[in-house]
């Protein structure tokens, strides 16, 4: 049997009280998903840890799959905004040597989170593969290459980031993995309530990075030709300097009417989102997969996303199973295109086949692949 040890970092936005909100908002995850489907058929064994900010150590079953919580204190840069994911816990070391993993799968998705981590699996030749989310790949220091040089592969969500991170490892072709995360299709599927009302929605983390901003002078354009518009907002705001900025702007647009939030959603609650509105518009500046896109699709819902944003512009084929939104000047002609049934219908019909490319199970059968592939070696 093949024994995988999942490592992830629970930093500032995931914020959680407890590891039963944790699993009660992150347990559905394609991740998650996989370690319990693997363990349930016996050929390969996984368990996880978590450094999380969840004062104390915990650890839990979840649908036949171990989650170990470890407490890891950030550390912030004094004299910058923004947060620092150096974040570490010793346990983690012991952890590993009793549970003597086949395989160490790193959810890595900043600049050098887990680099003693990494450091400490080289001295004990333990395998372990980085699965990177994103990151600033203009800023690969020395500590960040070293981690990367040693890992056996690394796993992308996209061809974009191979492609840059090729432009920056010319040699690491046979290394990079392109494996997109997968959505259960039998969960996420249409469920044919939409009505005629034109109707744009969001979901995810809310902060700058999203373009939330630039969503808002989109839809006051669609207002002026649709009065009743609504912008449905699913999730919570991750600062309150954002919220503030975000609440001055819809009034200064006179969006009061217009924007409609629901908080954070999941399960059920999330589908019936996604069934009520007709466009996704996910203007988010850089993502390396887009979740919420896929999902979004498979409920019939068509998305609008932002050009160069690496993982949405791959989902949508670059603009073949959805929309690019263009320069202000073309928005005219955009909304016509929008308003239109019988186009929308078509779309919806030709993302049904895209969605296959995405599903959990072809998720699930890439990851079996991998991980045997890399225990053979």
């Amino acid at each position: 049997m093949i024994k995988i040890l999942h490592v992830d970092l629970m930093c500032k936005e995931h914020n959680f009280k407890s590891p039963q909100e944790f699993l009660d908002k992150r347990g559905n995850s394609a991740m998650t998903k996989m370690a319990s489907k693997m363990n349930k058929k016996g050929v390969l064994y996984n368990e996880v840890i978590s450094l999380t900010r969840m004062k104390g150590g915990y650890f839990t079953d979840y649908d036949g799959v171990r989650f170990n919580f470890f407490e890891a204190k950030p550390k912030y840069f004094p004299n910058k905004k923004q947060f620092n994911y150096k974040m570490y816990n010793s346990k983690l070391e012991k952890y590993t040597l009793k549970f003597n993993p086949d395989i160490v799968h790193i959810n890595q998705n900043s600049g050098n989170n887990l680099y003693r981590s990494c450091n400490y699996l080289i001295k004990n030749n333990f395998k372990y593969v980085i699965h990177f989310r994103g990151g600033n790949l203009k800023n690969f220091d020395k500590k960040r290459k070293f981690i990367f040089n040693n890992a056996v592969k690394i796993i992308v969500n996209n061809k974009s980031q191979k492609k840059e991170i090729l432009s920056i490892f010319n040699n690491y072709d046979e290394k990079i993995e392109v494996i997109p995360l997968g959505i259960d299709l039998s969960l996420f599927h249409n469920q044919n309530l939409k009505n005629d009302v034109l109707s744009f929605g969001f979901t995810g983390r809310i902060y700058e990075h999203k373009g939330l901003l630039d969503a808002l002078d989109f839809i006051r354009f669609v207002k002026d030709s649709y009065s009743n518009v609504k912008y449905y907002i699913a999730g919570n705001f991750e600062t309150e300097t954002f919220k503030r900025e975000f609440y001055e702007k819809t009034g200064e647009l006179g969006l009061k009417e217009n924007i409609v939030f629901e908080g954070y959603l999941t399960g059920d609650e999330l589908i019936k989102f996604y069934n009520k509105i007709t466009y996704l518009l996910f203007l988010s500046r850089h993502e390396s997969f887009g979740k919420s896109i896929v999902e979004a699709m498979a409920c019939g819902v068509i998305p609008i996303i932002r050009k160069n944003s690496s993982g949405p512009e791959e989902i949508i084929d670059y603009g073949d199973y959805g929309y690019i939104l263009p320069e202000k000047n073309n928005w005219e002609k955009l909304l016509l295109s929008l308003n239109n049934f019988e186009k929308r219908n078509r779309f919806i019909e030709k993302i049904k086949k895209r969605n296959l490319e995405y599903s959990f199970e072809k998720f699930y059968i890439n990851m079996v692949y991998f991980y045997e592939d890399i225990a053979k070696k």
